[in-house]
């Protein structure tokens, strides 16, 4: 779901709470008899949450128990599963038409306005911070190169940068960043860290460039890429984050067809690259597969040579740092 769907489904979910709620505030809506029923609102905010979660790809632990709560506030067991007076006193509050529209209405507020605030500010929920930190390189030391040779199937020039060699991670740091992220033993490394290229520069210039993930989408637009749910070896693996940016790019090496078995071999930032699942990467964000009829595979218009990165990197390398399990 892109960006733009995303918000409308904020919008008319939030419109619309705001709308029975100051509906059932203004006109006074009586509830049907019997707590059951007289929950419905409280229940429909429960429900909006859900829905509001669930599209915005969020876990499923998240969404489904606060639908499943919402399901236990319609439900006929409700009277007999929580007995005494202090429950009756809650029930009694709770039951009230006029505290029911109210919570509506000042919840779907609060949920529509935090949403659009996570939008604006740039900056996602807490579960969605899509891209750890790879490495000391920051996009800000990054050097664009002037003039840059390679373009896209439309001709469109790609900027393409390099790092500064200062900054090469070690193997030590590498392991012990893999194993704070819970990585350990879910992954192969197929080579070790090194600074020529970032994730996008080895999908889309043999390992030679740093290429910024802003201008990946231009990639694709270009040179013939479509989303497909079932991928092939040789497809592109695209990760997005919450707003359905790109973070992270690698290419499929093994797929059976059904997606019961899919691995990705991929460089993460400045670290080495890796042969993975797709949810065993360093990046938390959503993986999409596209697919090209195009020659040349993936690289870009301008890139010389026989592209032996990219070719060799299909095979296992056995480096001094094990974390295959």
């Amino acid at each position: 779901m892109d960006q733009g769907t995303k918000l409308l489904v904020i919008f008319f979910a939030g419109a619309a709470g705001v709308f029975l709620g100051l509906a059932g505030l203004i006109f006074r809506l009586p509830l049907p008899k019997g707590n059951r029923w007289k929950l419905i609102p409280t229940a429909g905010l429960l429900l909006e949450a859900a829905a509001l979660l669930a599209a915005l790809d969020r876990p499923y632990l998240l969404w489904v128990p606060i639908a499943l709560a919402s399901l236990f506030f319609l439900s006929w067991a409700f009277d007999s599963f929580f007995l005494g007076q202090v429950w009756s006193k809650f029930l009694s509050l709770a039951c009230n038409p006029g505290t029911q529209w109210g919570i509506l209405l000042v919840g779907s507020l609060a949920l529509s306005a935090w949403w659009f605030v996570q939008f604006e500010s740039g900056k996602p929920p807490p579960e969605w911070e899509g891209t750890v930190r790879l490495d000391s390189i920051h996009l800000d030391d990054l050097r664009e190169i002037p003039s840059s040779p390679l373009s896209t199937d439309k001709g469109k020039t790609v900027p393409i940068f390099s790092a500064p060699s200062s900054k090469t991670p070690g193997e030590t740091a590498e392991e012990l960043f893999i194993a704070k992220q819970g990585l350990t033993n879910q992954v192969i490394r197929t080579a070790p860290p090194d600074l020529h290229c970032n994730c996008h520069g080895w999908t889309f210039t043999n390992g030679l460039y740093w290429v910024r993930g802003q201008h990946v989408n231009l990639i694709l637009e270009d040179n013939g890429y479509r989303q497909v749910d079932v991928p092939q070896v040789g497809d592109l693996a695209i990760y997005q984050d919450f707003h359905g940016q790109i973070l992270h790019s690698g290419i499929v090496r093994v797929a059976d067809g059904k997606q019961n078995l899919i691995l990705v071999e991929s460089k993460w930032g400045s670290l080495g690259r890796f042969l993975h699942a797709p949810d065993k990467s360093a990046y938390r964000g959503k993986c999409l597969f596209y697919h090209t009829d195009r020659k040349g595979g993936h690289l870009l218009h301008g890139i010389q040579g026989d592209f032996p990165a990219q070719k060799q990197s299909a095979r296992i390398h056995t480096p001094s740092l094990a974390l295959a399990g």
